[in-house]
């Protein structure tokens, strides 16, 4: 009887050679190792799933850093006093 919980991703693991994990990384191409495995086994007529969070961008990666030299110093402080 499956688990009640409304919303479940139970892991799966298994054991790979080398071998075999270089032949999973030739064969999945552009898909990422798990949606490979899952349309192996289950077909190409899967719903696709959605992502849990997009990749940053440039400016998001650069606005980050910026933020992180700023809470670096005493500028962050007085900032928040003159706002």
């Amino acid at each position: 009887m499956p688990n009640s919980k409304k919303h479940c991703n139970a892991p799966f693991s298994f054991r790979l050679s080398p071998q075999e994990w270089a032949q999973l990384d030739h064969d999945c191409a552009d898909l990422s190792r798990s949606e490979y495995v899952r349309r192996c086994l289950f077909g190409q007529s899967l719903v696709k799933r959605k992502k849990l969070r997009k990749a940053p961008t440039m400016d998001e990666k650069i606005a980050a850093q910026i933020l992180g030299k700023l809470a670096q110093t005493r500028y962050a402080n007085n900032l928040n006093q003159m706002a």
